[in-house]
């Protein structure tokens, strides 16, 4: 079983914080009502699910030994996914454009900028 890095269990708290304020742009766009409540759920519950992830990838590296480069690899992905969303999606905001077409293209362009590598 490998050690607990508590630098490691920082960052990850750190990537909740972050991806659950870049989620709000998104959740905006997608007609959710964003108010005190649901924004801080949104916030809070990734900034507690993150580090629990990696919590749980410690105890199973007990029996499987990538468990923890499994979630670490997840976490920067997460992340990486929640900027391309939350760019997108606070563009969209500040340029007044709300169009269907342009809800599709928010939810469609980090999915095909992520997956470009792969050449479907």
């Amino acid at each position: 079983m490998a050690q607990l890095n508590k630098q490691d269990l920082k960052i990850s708290f750190l990537v909740g914080i972050i991806a659950g304020i870049l989620m709000l742009p998104t959740l905006s766009n997608l007609g959710v009502v964003l108010d005190l409540k649901i924004s801080f759920l949104a916030v809070a519950g990734l900034t507690v699910f993150t580090p629990f992830g990696y919590l749980v990838a410690y105890f199973l590296s007990k029996w499987w030994l990538g468990a923890i480069q499994f979630v670490k690899f997840g976490i920067s992905g997460g992340l990486s996914a929640m900027v391309d969303f939350g760019v997108l999606n606070a563009l969209i905001y500040l340029s007044a454009i709300s169009s269907r077409k342009t809800r599709v293209s928010s939810i469609t362009s980090p999915v095909c900028d992520a997956l470009g590598p792969f050449k479907l």
